[in-house]
C-alpha cells in the first residue's frame, strides 16, 4: 500500500509539473503575440507585461499548493485506517439497529425521567412491530430470542429497534435503544473512517457509542 501509494503521488506531482510547464509555454507564445501584434504608436505598458507575470506566476504557486495539500490529505487518510484497524475484530455499539444471527441479541435501553416502564418495539424492514419486550423501571438491559411476538423465528438480519417509554398509561416520546455489532472492516469514504460490520452494513464511527472485545 505504501510503495503503491508514493508511486501514485509522484505520478500526479509529474502530470501537475507537466501541465505547468505546458501552460507556461502557452503563456509566453500569448505574451510574444500579444507584443508583435501591438500598436507601435500606442505600445503596452511595461507595467501591464509585469502585471501578467505575476498573475501568472500567482496561479502556479496556487496549483502547486493545492497539489501538495491532496498529497498530504492522502497521507493523513492512511493514518487514519492504520490508527482504526485495531477496530476490525471487535464489537460496536449503535444505536437503533440489532443484528439476528442465530444467538440472542442484547439491547440497552434507558427509560427517561419520569418513565414508569417502557417497551423495547423490534421492527421489520417495512417499519412494521414483530416484537415487543417490557423494560421495567430500573432495568437497562432486555434480550431478544430472534422470534417475532407469535414465538416464530425470523430470519437473520438487522431489524430496526426503538424504546417506547410510558408515564402510567401516557406513551412518552420514543428513545434509542443500543446493541453491539462485529466489525470486519474499516474504510475511507468521503475523507472519514467507516466501519463495515459482518452483517453487512456500514457505519460512520461517529455513530458508535461503545468498543468491546
Amino acid at each position: 500500500m505504501e510503495i503503491s501509494s508514493v508511486t501514485s503521488a509522484n505520478t500526479t506531482q509529474n502530470a501537475a509539473a507537466s501541465k505547468i510547464s505546458s501552460d507556461f509555454e502557452t503563456f509566453l507564445k500569448m505574451l510574444t503575440a500579444q507584443i508583435s501584434n501591438q500598436d507601435p504608436l500606442n505600445p503596452i505598458d511595461a507595467s501591464d507585461y509585469s502585471t501578467q507575470l505575476a498573475t501568472f506566476s500567482g496561479v502556479e504557486q496556487q496549483v502547486q499548493t493545492n497539489d501538495l495539500l491532496k498529497q498530504i490529505q492522502a497521507k493523513l487518510t492512511q493514518s487514519d485506517l492504520v490508527s482504526m484497524s485495531h477496530w476490525v475484530g471487535k464489537q460496536v455499539d449503535i444505536p437503533d439497529n440489532v443484528n439476528f444471527s442465530g444467538d440472542a441479541a442484547e439491547i440497552r435501553a434507558f427509560l427517561p425521567d419520569g418513565a414508569t416502564h417502557g417497551t423495547v418495539e423490534i421492527l421489520s424492514a417495512s417499519g412494521t412491530v414483530i416484537k415487543k419486550i417490557t423494560l421495567d423501571s430500573g432495568e437497562s438491559n432486555v434480550t431478544w430470542d430472534g422470534t417475532d411476538q407469535n414465538g416464530t423465528a425470523v430470519t437473520y438480519g438487522t431489524y430496526s429497534a426503538r424504546l417506547v417509554p410510558y408515564d402510567g398509561e401516557t406513551e412518552m416520546d420514543h428513545q434509542s435503544v443500543y446493541a453491539y455489532h462485529s466489525v470486519n472492516e474499516v474504510s475511507m469514504q468521503d475523507g472519514k473512517a467507516v466501519l463495515g460490520l459482518t452483517n453487512g452494513n456500514y457505519i460512520y464511527t461517529d455513530m458508535v457509542t461503545a468498543l468491546r472485545l
